[in-house]
């Protein structure tokens, strides 16, 4: 599974730092999505992509700015302790970052 993921990936992160595989169980409660598992890749110049179920998702504004993926709140978990401010969703800042880090 893991070689025909990076199969469909390759053309994503061709010209990028690399790619990583992220699990729930490796973030406890501050995992953001509704998803168990993908890859979080960056493209360019730092456009954070998320992959997972055949399915890419843009997850910065550089990536967003393509026009060419998927919505990341189509898989972006609420947060269950949000309050009375309506919903929120879980930070996402700690896989941006992690894609980030992948550009350099």
């Amino acid at each position: 599974m893991r070689k025909l993921l990076l199969f469909l990936l390759f053309p994503l992160i061709a010209s990028a730092g690399g790619e990583q595989e992220v699990k729930r169980e490796d973030y406890g409660d501050a995992w953001p999505f509704t998803v168990e598992k993908g890859v979080v890749a960056c493209r360019g110049a730092g456009a954070v992509l998320f992959v997972t179920n055949h399915k890419t998702y843009a997850v910065n504004g550089l990536a967003i700015s393509d026009g060419i993926h998927g919505n990341i709140r189509d898989i972006w978990r609420d947060n269950p302790n949000r309050g009375s401010y309506g919903p929120v969703k879980v930070s996402i800042a700690p896989i941006i970052d992690l894609g980030l880090s992948l550009c350099d």
